[in-house]
């Protein structure tokens, strides 16, 4: 999709798979697992197993203790109790995290320029350690994590919170995020144009399309940078 200038006042970002690589950490946590794991190796292949884990963790929707259930259900022998995965997991996907690269230099060009921008993210405390793991902390002017505001994406209430530390209107603002339902849905529902981070996917065709497909957030540059 080619971008015409058409300048917002300011944007909201979300922030996995939006700013930071959060989809590289979980496939490298897992490669792990995978590799250690003979319960796993000797029914299915690397690939195979990543297509049903990104299945049953609902694409970073579900609760992780809901994904490793799974996980045994489909692999009794699987090493390790569901809270001992889960802890693994959280300790291994956070210091593993890395930003997406080109995006915390856009945002910094953001920043110089004194653009007004933000991070709205579904997620609890452990939002701030990606950002601090993933060279994004004290970047971003504000990250709100949903689970601390009380309401997660696409609920309206955060997003107007967002709205709220922009001291702006919802038709001033561009969100940008990678996820069609709590993303997209969610910031058209207050009144927001949108731009999706694709990231090789074809959008849902049942769902309300988003003003914008983009593969980098770089790509916004006519749109936020004047």
């Amino acid at each position: 999709m080619t971008i015409t200038q058409q300048t917002f006042r300011g944007a909201l970002f979300d922030l996995d798979d939006t700013l930071i690589d959060r989809a590289g950490s979980f496939e490298r946590l897992f490669r792990i697992i995978y590799e250690r794991d003979s319960a796993i190796r000797s029914t299915h292949s690397l690939e195979g197993m990543m297509n049903l884990v990104w299945e049953y963790d609902e694409w970073g929707t579900a609760p992780k203790e809901v994904l490793f259930e799974r996980m045994l259900t489909q692999w009794p022998g699987m090493s390790g109790t569901v809270p001992e995965l889960v802890a693994f997991y959280w300790a291994e996907l956070l210091a593993g995290m890395r930003r997406i690269p080109g995006a915390c230099e856009f945002v910094a060009e953001l920043n110089q320029s004194g653009y007004p921008w933000g991070i709205v993210t579904n997620g609890d405390e452990k939002q701030y350690r990606k950002m601090e793991s993933a060279g994004l902390d004290g970047v971003a002017p504000f990250a709100i994590p949903s689970q601390l505001f009380g309401e997660d994406k696409p609920a309206p209430g955060v997003f107007l919170e967002g709205l709220k530390r922009l001291g702006m209107e919802s038709s001033e603002v561009l969100f940008v995020g990678d996820t069609p339902y709590t993303d997209i849905v969610g910031a058209h529902a207050v009144g927001m144009r949108t731009a999706w981070v694709s990231r090789g996917r074809a959008y849902p065709s049942d769902m309300p399309s988003p003003d914008y497909v983009i593969g980098h957030v770089s790509e916004l540059r006519p749109l936020l940078v004047v």
